[in-house]
């Protein structure tokens, strides 16, 4: 009997073909030989029977291939997705990331080991087929996702070849988080530009050794400089984050304990807001989750416009640095080098 998917079921000991459960009538099995083994339906069922304790055996040697086969595949789809990760060639799993391991397997554990890592295929062609999987499946991944509210964020660039490149980001998380981190760095600012101008640069760790090694030059020769960068630093994030958004969305953060009359909105939302600034079950929730899961839990119900309103603030995008990101990325993976190998490979 064959064990298929937890379900058990007949099977031919000679061609170890899995049958249904209905070809255990007589008819069927008979069928079953004439057709596919005809050679054999003139043997005793004693012939058969001594097939199965061979047939058995083969079956744990051909399971235990296949686990080992499945290991290497899997180790094969980690290294690419970490070289990928990693912005590396796909060159360097056969040439280093895999030689590498199988030394350390030799001198750590033992060779035997060892030569099973020679079974994971990491050729170049190999790991680029696995990344354009990995690629695939997040790709799907994400679609299943734009079910919600999300915002898109979109930009256009040209690659070495000067092909178009269009990205786009989906973004689910929420603006406040970004907008702490923000507001937190522009006052951390401050306060190191009045601590340079008082001469404590504990804050440049780099500078301060500097300094020490060279002894011909002194902080003052320098505190103009590094006054101006500062300025400049706090000026272009001033230009591009010029007040706390959160200022007229405190209802947002703090539903339950922000001053209604201080909230600018049309009627019917407000009323949803005193609503639920007094119901103590949401109260609760609103204590044990984040602001989007919190706010998504609202969006069908009696709050709903309320929660839309929330869910669609949340998900603004702070600002196009994931492009400009990627696009940097891209012009130091897609260099002139590459761009020639790309195309004799094609």
């Amino acid at each position: 009997m064959g064990d298929h998917n937890n379900l058990v079921q007949p099977q031919c000991v000679v061609c170890g073909e899995l049958l249904a459960n209905e070809s255990l009538k007589p008819s069927k099995l008979k069928r079953h030989l004439d057709t596919k083994h005809p050679n054999l339906k003139e043997k005793p069922i004693e012939y058969f029977e001594s097939l199965k304790p061979n047939f058995h055996k083969n079956q744990k040697i051909i399971k235990k291939y296949s686990s080992v086969s499945q290991s290497a595949l899997k180790a094969s789809f980690l290294v690419s997705y970490r070289i990928a990760r990693c912005l590396k060639p796909y060159t360097v799993g056969e040439e280093l990331i895999l030689p590498a391991a199988i030394e350390m397997c030799t001198e750590m554990i033992n060779e035997k080991v060892a030569n099973q890592l020679k079974n994971i295929p990491l050729s170049d062609t190999t790991v680029a087929r696995r990344i354009s999987l990995i690629s695939n499946d997040l790709k799907l991944q994400l679609l299943s996702r734009l079910t919600g509210k999300f915002s898109l964020q979109l930009d256009e660039s040209t690659d070495i070849a000067n092909e178009a490149i269009l990205l786009t980001y989906g973004n689910f998380f929420n603006i406040f988080d970004h907008t702490k981190k923000i507001e937190s760095f522009k006052k951390k600012l401050r306060i190191i530009k009045a601590r340079v101008s008082s001469g404590n640069i504990d804050n440049f760790t780099n500078v301060s050794e500097f300094l020490e090694e060279d002894s011909s030059i002194k902080y003052e020769d320098i505190s103009e400089l590094v006054n101006e960068h500062l300025t400049n630093l706090e000026q272009l994030f001033n230009q591009y984050f010029p007040e706390d958004i959160r200022v007229n969305y405190e209802w947002i953060e703090q539903p339950f304990a922000v001053d209604i009359m201080t909230v600018n909105m049309s009627t019917d939302i407000e009323n949803q807001l005193i609503e639920l600034s007094c119901d103590n079950k949401l109260k609760q929730m609103f204590c044990e989750t984040s602001l989007e899961i919190f706010w998504a839990h609202l969006c069908t119900g009696n709050y709903a416009e309320l929660a839309t309103k929330a869910i669609s603030i949340l998900l603004i995008f702070p600002s196009t640095y994931l492009c400009e990101k990627a696009f940097s990325t891209m012009a130091n993976l897609k260099t002139s080098k590459r761009n020639v190998n790309t195309k004799k490979l094609s």
